[in-house]
């Protein structure tokens, strides 16, 4: 049984265009996030950018949503995850949540709950299970004191489970490659920013390393 999503008035309306509007509005909303969780939990990257980016990615993904069934239960999901698991603690995502829900149920009035519903945890599980797979690749190259497959650990870095997910359910009929292309574009925009971040974290490591031998150095002097 088939339990696609339909695309919300996809040539009528938008025509070929619309493709293009949801995979680049999930790789900046992707990115997005990420570089507020790399601002605010690693402290690697700009917060008072971070906050100016926070209410621009809930605009695009009200906008998104707005055109899209399908982006309505993904991200949504995500949403509902991030704050689950605590990830990013600002105002405006406790707030958006709200409209993210009273969307959800508006749009979903109109046709049957139960498909949608399905997806929606499908989703949800993959995002919370990604998450914690993410914080155990975490651990491992921080510390190596696990015992972890170095294919696993970066499957779990990189963060591709929900896009492994989204290929399944491609195959099983329940969402459009559009789909698949969208979380590809997603999972790029979210290790795009862990690359940036990278950079920004290694010259930061350096100078805090020269600084410490510079110190060392002095000490064995005066010693």
């Amino acid at each position: 049984m088939c339990v696609s999503i339909e695309i919300t008035n996809f040539y009528s309306n938008y025509g070929t265009y619309l493709p293009v509007i949801i995979i680049f509005g999930y790789f900046a909303v992707a990115a997005g996030l990420k570089y507020i969780d790399e601002a605010y939990d690693r402290l690697t990257l700009d917060k008072k950018t971070a906050k100016i980016i926070a209410p621009i990615i809930i605009l695009i993904s009200i906008a998104v949503l707005m055109v899209d069934n399908f982006s309505t239960i993904f991200l949504t999901a995500y949403l509902v995850a991030v704050i689950i698991q605590k990830k990013i603690d600002i105002r405006i995502y406790k707030i958006s949540l709200i409209i993210f829900v009273f969307l959800y149920v508006a749009l979903e009035l109109y046709k049957p709950l139960l498909s949608s519903i399905v997806l929606f945890m499908t989703f949800l599980l993959l995002i919370l299970f990604d998450e914690q797979a993410n914080a155990v690749a975490d651990h491992y190259f921080l510390y190596r004191d696990i015992k972890l497959s170095p294919l696993l650990a970066y499957i779990f870095k990189f963060r591709i489970l929900v896009l492994i997910g989204a290929i399944i359910l491609f195959f099983m009929n329940a969402i459009s490659q559009l789909y698949v292309f969208a979380i590809l574009a997603w999972t790029f925009g979210y290790n795009l920013l862990i690359f940036i971040s990278d950079n920004e974290r290694m010259p930061k490591k350096m100078f805090s390393q020269r600084k410490h031998a510079s110190k060392l150095k002095w000490s064995i002097k005066d010693a």
